[in-house]
């Protein structure tokens, strides 16, 4: 639609089987940060309302080093109850090809019935 209004539409195959989602989205992206928050509806067995929230912000501490902060946020819900909810945030510090950072995974599915969390410490290099 612009550079910051867009529309999407996808379709794809998960359990339990196809779906369709038609969303709107904000896009607003300078170079240190991005966001990105889209709403719509997604088909499955019914109508969901589903909303997706992407942050990122990245800062150079020196010339070789940069640090961010990720986060990345999904609802989907029938407006009675919470059908699937993530939210996963990372902070990480990057030199070059050595990347090492802290990262918080939540998960809410079954109607927020079942959760998994986790936590963890990673270090990732890219040869």
């Amino acid at each position: 639609m612009n550079n910051h209004f867009k529309a999407n539409i996808a379709f794809g195959i998960k359990n339990p089987g196809a779906f369709v989602t038609l969303t709107s989205q904000y896009q607003y992206t300078v170079p240190e940060f991005k966001l990105s928050y889209a709403i719509g509806s997604t088909y499955q067995n019914g109508f969901t309302l589903e909303q997706t929230l992407s942050m990122n912000y990245t800062l150079s501490l020196t010339k070789n080093i940069q640090a961010y902060v990720n986060l990345f946020v999904v609802v989907n819900t029938n407006l009675k109850e919470l059908n699937r909810g993530i939210q996963q945030l990372r902070v990480v510090v990057k030199k070059e090809r050595l990347i090492t950072g802290i990262a918080i995974n939540l998960d809410q599915f079954a109607k927020a019935e079942k959760t998994l969390e986790n936590f963890g410490l990673f270090i990732k290099y890219n040869f």
